[in-house]
């Protein structure tokens, strides 16, 4: 049966046991007390609900894979402006980091988005990853996601 079923048929009958002894025993103040609080008690430990929120984990590419040093003028910009992927919404006067080709380098070192040598520290790697529920809009396929990480893992140049 379903958890939350299960809660309402407990309150209904508390509030049935409730009523109960309040139509019988109406003189005995000091009992109806008691139940009345154990009842109340009872009904709010049941009560208590609980979500689990699950953390997905990031798989970084095999280090075996590793290519060439990455250009982030030749690899990683195109990612960001081939078909306005990124540059759609993060571009000079919207939405940080500004990823145009003349301001992503600066944009992106600044504002934190990129701890060099730790692509898993990384926003910009972590935030549009593939696996990632953080960016609603658009996401990296998984070949741009490794480039990125590789790129982030050789220390993030601007060249």
């Amino acid at each position: 049966m379903h958890e939350t079923a299960i809660k309402e048929q407990l309150f209904l009958i508390y509030v049935v046991l409730l009523f109960r002894f309040c139509l019988i025993d109406l003189t005995n103040n000091k009992q109806m007390k008691k139940i009345v609080f154990l009842l109340c008690t009872l009904f709010l430990i049941t009560a208590c609900q609980y979500e689990v929120i699950e953390v997905e984990l990031i798989i970084p590419p095999s280090p075996d894979d590793q290519v060439d040093e990455i250009s982030f003028a030749n690899e990683i910009i195109p990612i960001f402006t081939t078909n306005n992927k990124c540059t759609a919404c993060h571009t000079i006067g919207k939405t940080a980091p500004d990823l145009s080709v003349s301001n992503a380098f600066q944009s992106i070192t600044s504002g934190n988005f990129v701890v060099s040598n730790n692509p898993e520290a990384s926003k910009i790697y972590t935030y549009t990853n593939p696996s990632a529920t953080t960016h609603v809009w658009k996401h990296y396929s998984s070949k741009e996601a490794d480039l990125v990480y590789y790129w982030i893992n050789q220390g993030a140049k601007d060249n």
